[in-house]
């Protein structure tokens, strides 16, 4: 999404040092929700590099080098949107999608990993825009620290469907490292109408084309494709 951002995700080191904090909040997170609220951190003393080395060889033995291959390279262009120093970035994104939004009008829309957070955010920001169908795949939203406290756009404690969405529904494989915690968007925002935990694939279980794929995702849409049906 971002040019230049894709960073060599199987060299967690090469985050920038605000995405090596992401990630760390990310692994933390996943081990809350692995392990339990009582759940120790793991590093949170000396350098950050020492604590990530650490971190991310948990994470590796526990989930394998392809998970954290993905989880890293979602963690660069989330490092990229969220950077405080250069908030344009996070504006350009909404912006575009914004745009498409007013110029295709479509009754539904499709945003997956962290698209599904540039499209929380520019609803959110335009109620004026209205989509039927907003449907979440492989979504960090409920992230707490990596990403729901980062959101303009929360109720106090809670988010909220944004106001021109008339159904949200949320599809994540129950393997997905970026879709955590589980279950965690229809406990984290009101309005979530459908919060569908499935499995799409047995070994690459975030990638854009096998939800694409998923029967709950075709049940979904299907009512919007077929002429005369709502």
């Amino acid at each position: 999404m971002f040019r230049g951002t894709r960073l060599g995700p199987e060299d967690p080191a090469r985050l920038t040092p605000f995405g090596q904090g992401l990630l760390a909040a990310w692994i933390d997170e996943v081990r809350v929700a692995e392990l339990g609220e009582t759940a120790v951190p793991l590093v949170r003393q000396g350098r950050l590099t020492v604590a990530l080395r650490t971190m991310t060889q948990w994470f590796t033995e526990r989930f394998g080098a392809q998970a954290l291959q993905i989880v890293s390279a979602a963690v660069s262009e989330l490092a990229a949107y969220f950077d405080p120093e250069f908030p344009e970035a996070r504006l350009d994104a909404q912006d575009r999608v914004v745009a498409v939004l007013r110029r295709r009008s479509p009754r539904v829309l499709l945003a997956h990993s962290l698209g599904s957070v540039v499209a929380y955010e520019a609803l959110s920001a335009h109620p004026d825009l209205t989509v039927d169908l907003f449907v979440t795949l492989g979504s960090p939203l409920a992230m707490n620290s990596v990403v729901f406290e980062r959101l303009l756009f929360p109720s106090p404690g809670r988010g909220a469907k944004p106001p021109g969405v008339g159904i949200w529904v949320n599809i994540a494989d129950r393997g997905d490292p970026v879709a955590v915690p589980r279950k965690g968007l229809s406990r984290r925002f009101t309005g979530v109408a459908r919060d569908h935990e499935t499995s799409i694939h047995p070994v690459d279980p975030h990638r854009v084309r096998n939800y694409l794929r998923c029967p709950e995702l075709v049940a979904e849409i299907s009512p919007y494709l077929t002429p005369g049906t709502a």
